[in-house]
């Protein structure tokens, strides 16, 4: 059984606070594999401007080549104008991941994967919008980046205030 986390999102463009939550999410929740998914055109950012989604992949393919246990998942992409949803996508790596069999003092018995939905906490109050959510809240391990407020800039703060973020910060499982 493996451990996966799944970190979608449009990553319009991937940053450094993308990496810090995969990679707090990956060592406080003991993954084996954060899986980075671009989102051609989430529900919730259509009529947005967009980089095109072949660019998108490229920018994460690039952002996360140094780290091993990250890994770019191009599961069946979307043409502009579709949508994406998260059940849809949790099915496709669900077949793509597909279960394992393992051989104990029993026999061999059927292992499924863990799957561990990574999430800031903007998107994760938005939970009980998302379509089919009864189905896909129950199948994942849900993993929520909080948004620190300190980070968040306002006119008062001079040009010279930046953001750090903490190596450790918290990712809650529940």
């Amino acid at each position: 059984m493996q451990r996966l986390g799944i970190f979608g999102g449009t990553f319009n463009p991937p940053h450094f606070g993308h990496l810090h939550i995969a990679e707090s999410a990956l060592r406080q929740a003991q993954l084996d594999r954060v899986l980075w998914v671009p989102a051609a055109v989430p529900p919730h950012r259509q009529g947005q401007d967009l980089v095109a989604i072949a660019h998108r992949l490229e920018l994460v393919k690039r952002a996360i080549a140094p780290h091993p246990s990250f890994a770019l998942c191009c599961v069946d992409p979307k043409t502009a104008g579709d949508r994406s949803y998260a059940i849809d996508l949790l099915h496709q790596l669900e077949t793509q991941y597909y279960t394992q069999y393992i051989s104990n003092d029993h026999g061999i018995e059927a292992a499924d994967n863990q799957w561990f939905w990574i999430i800031g906490q903007d998107a994760f109050a938005t939970l009980p919008r998302w379509y089919r959510r009864r189905e896909l809240i129950p199948r994942c391990t849900w993993l929520v980046a909080p948004r620190r407020a300190s980070c968040r800039h306002s006119r008062r703060h001079s040009r010279r205030h930046s953001c750090r973020h903490r190596p450790d910060s918290p990712v809650s499982g529940d």
